[in-house]
């Protein structure tokens, strides 16, 4: 599990939070769980990304083994880079 803490401005007091975790999860437990309760996800392009109860907090499920998790436009950009749509970490050359 990986977590990043960043400003999105400098010199803003806002810090997001954003979280990759690996392993095996029962997804369809989970998003079963989710049509139980009514959670309707919304949209990222082709990603499904899920608010979580009382908490400002959302999840994606990118693949069966991986889950993003935070504030959700620490979400959404984490999406954007694996997406190619921004420049990632494999980008940074220094």
């Amino acid at each position: 599990m990986a977590f990043a803490l960043f400003r999105p401005k400098e010199g803003e007091d806002k810090i997001d939070t954003v979280g990759i975790a690996q392993g095996q999860f029962s997804v369809q437990d989970i998003l079963a769980n989710f049509r139980k309760q009514k959670v309707k996800p919304t949209m990222v392009r082709t990603n499904k990304v899920f608010p979580l109860a009382k908490t400002d907090m959302v999840v994606c499920f990118v693949d069966p083994s991986t889950m993003v998790f935070g504030d959700p436009d620490s979400v959404a950009k984490a999406l954007d880079a694996r997406d190619g749509i921004t420049p990632n970490l494999l980008n940074n050359g220094p």
